[in-house]
């Protein structure tokens, strides 16, 4: 059984009372939904609060390079991917992050997530062929060209927002093949351009 609980919507409910919820729940073999607000996880997730994942109990074997956690860091709580593991002592990474990760341990993590729901309510393993094959590439890229990919991530992303895109989602396709019309750039007669 999914429960919801998602971030920020009820103002007088701190985040240390609702993580401890989380905590509980996990605790007594449930699956949690929780709000994706952060972009850390970008592009594998939109962030923004769009978008919903599935945390799960599991157990400390199941915490290998690849999967996306829930952890405690510090007073804080992340959702980012193991991108190291040694012993019971966990480096984290959010797909957003070309740089900076965590250290953290098994102790730390209150979840696995194998599942989350896309803002049209589908929900999505992250347990798919396509999904492991997502995550054994993007730990492969350097850190060079993963930046440049965010970089290029995040121009699309700006360009859809400016446009205002909401009305037409269809389906990602038609997203993409808007955004590529987008830049066909064309010459009028009176020399002015404009977007097709």
């Amino acid at each position: 059984m999914i429960h919801s609980y998602p971030i920020n919507v009820e103002p007088d409910i701190p985040d240390e009372a609702y993580y401890n919820c989380i905590n509980d729940m996990l605790a007594e073999g449930k699956d949690v939904e929780v709000r994706i607000n952060g972009a850390s996880m970008r592009p594998y997730w939109r962030g923004g609060g769009g978008e919903k994942l599935i945390a799960s109990p599991f157990k400390p074997d199941e915490l290998q390079c690849g999967e996306i956690v829930i952890f405690r860091f510090g007073r804080k709580y992340l959702v980012h991917r193991i991108v190291r593991r040694s012993g019971d002592n966990l480096t984290t990474r959010g797909d957003g992050v070309v740089k900076k990760q965590e250290n953290i341990t098994v102790d730390d993590v209150v979840g696995i997530v194998r599942a989350y729901i896309k803002p049209n309510g589908k929900v999505k393993s992250t347990q798919t062929r396509a999904a492991k094959i997502y995550r054994e590439l993007w730990l492969r890229l350097p850190p060079k060209i993963k930046g440049y990919v965010l970089r290029l991530y995040g121009l699309i992303d700006n360009v859809m927002s400016t446009v205002n895109y909401r009305h037409c989602e269809r389906s990602e396709a038609i997203r993409y093949k808007f955004f590529l019309d987008c830049f066909r750039l064309r010459l009028r007669n009176d020399d002015t351009t404009y977007l097709h």
